[in-house]
């Protein structure tokens, strides 16, 4: 019994280091992907985006001229979605480390991660089935690009919501030391509302409104920095804090192990 109880000190985590590892690996896909993606927008020359006021011979003529660079570049942002989902499962993951046995705000957030790496990847293709024949109708052509640009900046609803959930979570997080501190909940809350304006890209074609304007455009990149950084370092001081000790798993499994190692104590003796 004496041996049985030194097995499992109370200090011992109960989480194996290949996960934490894991972890890890999962929130550094988030910044590698970031990565790509300005690499890919650059190289397309989409950053910042062509104008929506062009005419139809003009988006038809800059496809031409740029075509085998805007391949090359989408290519390679298509290639980093798949490193979204990895980066938002590790939000998932801290999420159900606050919310125990229900966690439905963690599979809300994991199930809009999903919609939202969809809907990364549908503009993206529209973008490249939009070089693939030059002889294309410029109507056409411009039409395809308009729907990649609704698509990539006007459906914003999901990462508006993910947002606002992972902020809510964090708020609703009653321990005495959090797993994130609390100016971060707000920060997630107020940087959701930062990115609104680009529901309205409906409506303009050229200002602060259009998909290359102020608001919908500048102001959301910006918003997504001012985001990404705080996070992604409290992601990581998560992860290294997390031993998925039994008071962070439920109140209930706490006293029961708690009461365990009572007895396993006791017949040590």
């Amino acid at each position: 019994m004496t041996t049985l109880a030194a097995a499992r000190p109370a200090t011992q985590p109960f989480i194996p280091t290949p996960s934490r590892l894991a972890q890890k690996l999962c929130i550094w896909a988030g910044p590698v992907m970031g990565v790509l993606f300005v690499i890919g927008f650059l190289i397309a020359g989409f950053f910042p985006p062509p104008s929506p006021n062009q005419t139809a011979a003009e988006v038809a003529a800059m496809i031409d001229r740029d075509r085998t660079a805007i391949r090359f570049g989408i290519v390679l942002c298509l290639a980093s979605c798949g490193l979204l989902m990895p980066f938002m499962t590790a939000f998932t993951i801290q999420m159900r480390r606050i919310e125990g046995s229900r966690p439905i705000l963690a599979y809300t957030q994991l199930a809009l991660a999903t919609m939202a790496t969809v809907e990364f990847v549908i503009p993206y293709v529209f973008m490249l089935v939009s070089t693939y024949r030059a002889d294309t109708d410029p109507d056409v052509t411009r039409a395809l690009f308009d729907i990649s640009w609704f698509f990539f900046l006007g459906v914003i609803c999901t990462f508006v919501l993910q947002l606002a959930i992972f902020g809510v979570a964090i708020l609703m997080d009653k321990r005495e030391q959090p797993i994130f501190p609390r100016w971060l909940g707000y920060t997630n809350l107020w940087l959701s509302l930062m990115f609104t304006p680009a529901s309205f890209i409906v409506f303009f074609k050229d200002g602060p409104f259009a998909w290359n304007g102020v608001f919908v455009w500048w102001v959301p990149v910006t918003a997504f920095l001012v985001w990404f950084l705080p996070n992604f370092t409290m992601l990581l001081k998560a992860v290294d804090k997390d031993d998925l000790a039994p008071s962070e798993q439920h109140p209930t499994l706490a006293a029961e192990v708690a009461e365990l190692r009572r007895r396993l104590d006791a017949l040590s003796r």
